[in-house]
């Protein structure tokens, strides 16, 4: 068995993020943005919040917070995915660094999200820490997987205590919330 080199994971998610950014706005958008109002409304983003999208690629979370009047900060290891986010959101602060290594102050966040990012991460515990880590003390952490298709639509919602609350069925929910 060999042993997971965790640079070179990372290594390779840059450089096909990098090289993909076009391709994967216009493919994966009509994919990806209908989860979004949900995966906002699990985070309690409104007009009072600081919201940290991890793994941003080309900002829709973050246009989307904005559209709620929060003051959003996306993060992602490609500069050409930064790019793309800063024509969708002009005015979201965006960093290209490492979702697991968060270049900000612990607590500075009132939420942070993350639309299908989780699985590009080589170490999610490292990254779940780091979200932990900027997050407010009532502060709320939503994410998105990809999951099997007989589950897909489906939210979990997490309880203020950190047990897992009853699963809520969303097949079919637009991004607009229809």
């Amino acid at each position: 068995m060999s042993s997971f080199d965790v640079s070179t994971f990372q290594a390779f998610e840059r450089a096909g993020w990098q090289a993909k950014a076009t391709a994967y706005h216009a493919f994966y958008e009509p994919l990806t943005t209908p989860l979004i109002a949900d995966l906002l409304d699990a985070a309690g983003v409104d007009a009072t919040s600081r919201v940290l999208d991890v793994g941003s690629g080309p900002g829709y979370v973050l246009a989307a917070a904005r559209r709620r009047r929060a003051r959003a900060v996306g993060i992602d290891q490609a500069a050409a995915m930064a790019g793309l986010a800063r024509r969708l959101s002009p005015d979201a602060e965006y960093l290209i660094g490492d979702a697991q290594r968060i270049p900000l102050a612990n607590g500075a966040m009132s939420a942070v999200v993350g639309n299908l990012a989780l699985h590009h991460l080589p170490e999610p515990d490292r990254a779940l820490r780091e979200y932990t880590r900027v997050l407010g003390p009532s502060g709320r952490l939503a994410l998105t997987v990809w999951d099997a298709p007989s589950r897909a639509g489906r939210v979990q919602r997490q309880r203020g205590d950190g047990r897992r609350g009853d699963p809520i069925d969303r097949p079919g929910r637009a991004a607009d919330g229809r």
